[in-house]
């Protein structure tokens, strides 16, 4: 009801608790437990090749770049919970006409953000964009935004 529009309307059984989500399904039925949105207890993303998202995407875990790796979204990267984005030494993140929301960005000096072709970075409420010395952010044609103006 009063959510941002890229939230997607997924029931899920408990909004007054951030870290649930959706319930779990066993072979189509019920089994009557919440899904888990907290990331600390997901498994992290590592991304150490090139990996590209050209579809809507979920994630409830953290994603690390590591040195050679490159995440490019062409599409909406949905994050939820308290997911967080390192971008570590020889990393990159590439926003590629597409947008990641509630986003949380941890940049490392040697890494890399770009935003091409119209993308949006979409900051979680109170958390702040910084590029350290040593970290490069290029902004060709896109937008970083606080998620209230998304």
């Amino acid at each position: 009801l009063f959510c941002p529009s890229w939230v997607p309307d997924i029931k899920d059984g408990n909004d007054a608790n951030y870290t649930k989500g959706k319930l779990l399904l066993e072979n189509t039925s019920i089994i009557g437990e919440l899904e888990t949105l907290n990331p600390d207890g997901n498994t992290t993303l590592v991304i150490s090749g090139n990996t590209t998202y050209t579809t809507r995407q979920y994630k409830y875990s953290h994603i690390r770049i590591t040195s050679g790796g490159n995440l490019t979204v062409k599409n909406i990267l949905n994050l939820f919970g308290r997911v967080t984005v390192t971008i570590e030494s020889g990393g990159e993140l590439v926003i590629d006409g597409g947008a990641i929301t509630n986003a949380d960005i941890s940049l490392a000096p040697g890494g890399k953000i770009t935003l091409k072709n119209g993308g949006k970075l979409v900051m979680r409420t109170n958390t702040n964009f910084s590029c350290p010395t040593g970290a490069l952010a290029d902004i060709l044609n896109g937008e970083i935004l606080r998620s209230n103006e998304y």
